[in-house]
């Protein structure tokens, strides 16, 4: 029986440090037990994951007792479904996808054998540090370790923190602004079919007050948008834990935002007032239409290249931060495409630009 124990310890706790003066300790019992623990649901897990791959059937999937099994593996595997948020995780698991036995399952089955080694590791760590602590070398290692882990971590946290906020005011483009451009080019596609099936002026009066009602609203909620944006890029943790090629882009962003929404308040000046504009007024709105409609674009090319130029760059961090799921509708993102829209080539002779 003696036997028998010593075996199945010396499986769960292979490398476990043990001797006298260690069990004197009071610690020492409940640290083997926690590692215990660990070791034999890692262990359980791997058996549970060979099991599943190669043995139970497909059958055996809804069935009570398959879910009963999986119990003893819930923590090492809902620990390995967590770190799956990160794209670290991504990238390792497809470049083990294919390594046999175990294929798809090859970096959970390396994960529980990590969970079942690291508390033995730590604890051994732990007790060469505390044995050593008063050599000066030791604390100085020990310290820089504990420094550059604690940057790294609170640098992430941060760099996570960040992104969610973004994300949030991304959001807030895409669910308050985004549809008020897509009624607002749809508007004025309305008047251009009007105008190509010849209709009436009161029909494209009717539809144009339709698009200047939209634009103005337009206006508003893209102010709104570009100073919560700017409050934003303006915040010192913002200037600090965000790479440079991200804050470039995200100040891009923000020019073609405002360029286009200048360019818009310009056509609806034009359109109101058109009639007590002198020529010298007319043109200058004119001007001002295409110069910000160019910067939009302008702006909008640059981000792209940035965007496409930026994927190669390296940023531990990136390894270790999610992007939080957008909460717009797809539908959202569907902005006509409108060529000319400012500048249109065929205008009614009774119409303000005629």
């Amino acid at each position: 029986m003696m036997i028998k124990k010593k075996r199945i310890f010396n499986i769960l706790l292979p490398l476990f440090p043990e001797n006298e003066s260690l069990r004197k300790h009071r610690w020492h019992k409940p640290v083997k037990i926690v590692t215990i623990i660990i070791s034999a649901t890692s262990l359980y897990s791997i058996l549970w994951l060979a099991a599943t791959f190669f043995l139970i059937p497909q059958s055996w999937f809804d069935n009570p007792l398959e879910k009963l099994l999986y119990y003893p593996a819930y923590i090492p595997l809902n620990i390995t479904n967590y770190l799956s948020r990160f794209p670290i995780y991504g990238t390792v698991f497809h470049g083990l996808a294919n390594v046999p036995p175990f294929g798809p399952m090859t970096l959970i089955v390396i994960l529980s054998l990590i969970y079942f080694i690291t508390p033995t590791l730590v604890y051994r760590l732990a007790i060469y540090i505390s044995q050593r602590y008063y050599l000066k070398k030791v604390k100085i290692a020990f310290f820089a370790v504990l420094l550059i882990i604690g940057l790294f971590v609170f640098s992430t946290w941060k760099y996570q923190h960040l992104i969610d906020q973004d994300s949030i005011i991304a959001d807030e483009q895409s669910l308050k602004v985004n549809p008020l451009i897509i009624q607002r080019k749809n508007s004025y596609i309305n008047s251009m079919k009007i105008i190509q099936a010849s209709g009436s002026a009161d029909e494209y009066w009717t539809e144009t007050n339709k698009y200047l009602d939209f634009s103005k609203k337009y206006i508003a909620a893209q102010k709104t948008w570009l100073f919560n944006q700017n409050t934003f890029m303006k915040r010192r943790d913002f200037a600090f834990f965000i790479p440079t090629y991200m804050r470039k882009a995200a100040q891009l962003q923000y020019d073609s935002r405002e360029a286009g929404m200048k360019a818009t308040s310009a056509i609806v000046v034009f359109f109101e007032s058109y009639k007590n504009l002198d020529a010298n007024q007319q043109k200058t709105l004119s001007n001002t239409i295409l110069d910000e409609t160019k910067k939009s674009n302008d702006a909008d090319d640059a981000y792209n290249k940035l965007y496409d130029s930026s994927k190669g760059k390296f940023d531990l961090r990136n390894y270790f931060t999610t992007v939080p799921q957008t909460t717009c509708p797809p539908e959202n993102f569907n902005i006509p495409n409108v060529p000319d829209m400012l500048n249109p080539k065929t205008i009614p002779s009774n119409s303000p630009l005629g």
